[in-house]
């Protein structure tokens, strides 16, 4: 019972897309570059890369992404 537990965990790990294991951050700043430019910082931090997936601007740039190794 036990392994046929672990051989499920495995197949289901094995086939889960990579967006499973991306993190999302949010930043806020006063332009689309400043705002890019933290979440590229952020990026680099964790030896990841990013993809930009909103950004919306109300007097300031509110941006979201997400981080991927």
């Amino acid at each position: 019972m036990f392994s046929a537990k672990r051989i499920v965990l495995i197949s289901v790990l094995a086939f889960m897309s990579a967006n499973a294991f991306a993190k999302t951050v949010s930043v806020t700043d006063s332009t689309l570059e400043g705002a890019e430019a933290k979440v590229a910082q952020q990026a680099v931090s964790e030896n990841a890369s990013y993809k930009i997936v909103s950004a919306l601007y109300k007097n300031r740039v509110y941006m979201t992404a997400e981080l991927s190794k």
